[in-house]
């Protein structure tokens, strides 16, 4: 299951909880493990992590005489100056109307202090100055051409694809990006000319939305037991570390993150357990689908200056509000 499905599988009764004490969660990464949580009962097992973080063109930067971005100051200089001086656009995200903007959103609220709804989804916080400064940044990119208007249609993979054809200075997405990023072959313009880093904020690093993928058992299955032996087997160290070999997915045993060998193969981990640890779930909401329609369609109305930043969050905080009332 997608980490943001924990609530509503588990508050419908589709999932059963399961044993804490038959799997080694202190072993995990502290936040995979709370997605996998509900009303304090563990209803799945972290399978793997994400979070987002910068892909920049190291090659550019180091002609340029510059350092990967630290705060969004920076971000914008370098995707206004450097990127154009190179023939490239500056900054990609995943700016369509979809969860992919929500995404993005909810990360520019969260690095600017800000948030969407409380931790336990029950009050609507998204009409603040901090989510109003997050997204003034994200609609700035646009207005002033360092976010250009194509990636209003860019999802995950057209970004990537995007990014991957040399286009852009700077990507927004997953880690698992790395893996194709990492395969020479004549799509991949960027091929060694790929780094990494923590998404930047205001003031230094930001904080992307935490992302990845549980494994649960359904309450309609006749093996449940054999389900359990199956997580198990899934979810250990040996089948952790395949996923991040051959996939680029973040695994959730931390001790994995410090392993010698591991880190000189992928020297990026440090970025990405840095991105993980300082990432936040998004909001554990029973409709939570619903909700992010209704975000990521203020947040686009406002990239595309169909409504004023304030208007979008003030509609979207009242919609939000009746979804919870109603649910």
């Amino acid at each position: 299951m997608d980490v943001i499905w924990t609530a509503e599988f588990a508050s419908n009764g589709w999932i059963i909880p399961l044993p804490e004490s038959q799997f080694p969660l202190g072993e995990f990464l502290r936040p995979a493990v709370d997605t996998a949580m509900y009303q304090g009962r563990l209803y799945a097992v972290p399978d793997y992590s994400n979070a987002d973080v910068l892909y920049y063109r190291k090659d550019i930067l180091a002609k340029a005489g510059q350092q990967p971005p630290k705060t969004w100051v920076q971000l914008q200089r370098l995707a206004e100056t450097v990127a154009p001086r190179y023939g490239l656009y500056g900054y990609a995200g995943t700016f369509a109307p979809y969860e992919g903007l929500t995404v993005d959103f909810a990360g520019a609220v969260q690095s600017a202090g800000g948030s969407i709804l409380s931790p336990e989804g029950t009050k609507v916080t998204v009409d603040s100055p901090q989510a109003l400064h997050g997204l003034e940044f994200l609609v700035s990119g646009f207005e002033q051409g360092w976010i250009p208007k194509v990636a209003l249609t860019y999802e995950e993979e057209s970004s990537q694809a995007a990014f991957e054809a040399g286009k852009f200075l700077f990507l927004d997405n997953w880690p698992d990006v790395h893996a194709a990023l990492s395969v020479p072959g004549p799509q991949n313009k960027v091929y060694g000319k790929v780094g990494i880093a923590p998404l930047p904020g205001p003031d230094g690093p930001g904080s992307s939305s935490l992302g990845g993928a549980n494994l649960a058992i359904s309450a309609f299955s006749q093996h449940q037991q054999t389900a359990l032996n199956f997580i198990k087997y899934m979810t250990n160290e040996a089948n952790e570390m395949r996923m991040l070999e051959q996939g680029s997915f973040p695994p959730v045993w931390t001790q994995l993150y410090t392993d010698k060998s591991l880190r000189h193969s992928y020297p990026y981990l440090a970025v990405i357990e840095q991105a993980i640890n300082s990432a936040q779930p998004r909001p554990a909401i029973t409709n939570y689908d619903q909700a992010s329609l209704v975000i990521s369609s203020a947040v686009y109305e406002a990239l595309t200056r169909q409504k004023q930043p304030q208007q979008a969050l003030e509609e979207m905080a009242g919609q939000l509000t009746q979804i919870i009332r109603d649910g």
